[in-house]
């Protein structure tokens, strides 16, 4: 997990979208409403998935559709909470997060508030590449199988700033232009074509692309 330390730092280069979480999708649980997510439009980002409307496609196509969609929503979303943090409040995520995600996306709010930093610029989608998928789903078990997507996206942060009450940037000089992040996401009240979630995220191989 995610530690206080490592998500304030991650806050301060969220430009290098490098916080988050690599625990599993099998984690207890959580209470959550199934009701569809709002439906946002961001102009900024873009992303190459598959979409498929048909009532006849299978229910592995149908679940990388839904689970394509939330990526877009994810990051759409991860940075608007951003923007103006003081007026975010932590359920702000939950349309799009779940599970260990969602307490690191709540948790890094609540760091950029503390510090008094913020957003400026939104994230592009390079591509977004299904890398596994499992429907499996007995979240009765230990620990529980969950229905689960897995992307590798890949992302650009060249238009997106971290800057301080006066301005002032505290992005890293290092931070890389575009990256790689391994997304996982799960569906908690499955068949529900509504319930997925992003639950996992992944960028400890520093990857670029």
């Amino acid at each position: 997990m995610t530690t206080t330390k490592s998500l304030i730092a991650a806050t301060l280069a969220l430009a290098a979208i490098t916080a988050a979480s690599a625990c599993t999708a099998n984690d207890p649980k959580p209470t959550f409403s199934t009701t569809s997510p709002r439906t946002t439009t961001s102009p900024t980002t873009s992303v190459s998935s598959p979409t498929t409307s048909t009532a006849s496609a299978s229910p592995e196509r149908a679940a990388e559709d839904a689970a394509a969609k939330m990526v877009v929503r994810y990051f759409h979303d991860r940075d608007t909470g951003l923007f103006e943090p003081t007026k975010t409040t932590p359920d702000f995520f939950k349309d799009t997060t779940i599970s260990s995600e969602l307490i690191a996306r709540q948790n890094t709010l609540a760091a950029a508030q503390g510090q008094k930093i913020h957003q400026v610029g939104s994230t592009q989608l390079v591509s977004t590449t299904r890398k596994k998928i499992s429907l499996k789903n007995d979240p009765k078990a230990s620990p529980p199988v969950i229905p689960t997507v897995e992307f590798e996206v890949c992302y650009d942060v060249r238009k997106v700033n971290i800057v301080d009450a006066k301005g002032k940037s505290v992005v890293p000089a290092s931070r890389k232009p575009r990256g790689i992040m391994r997304v996982g996401v799960s569906n908690y009240a499955y068949p529900s074509p509504t319930a997925w979630r992003v639950a996992f995220t992944d960028t400890s191989q520093a990857k670029t692309c």
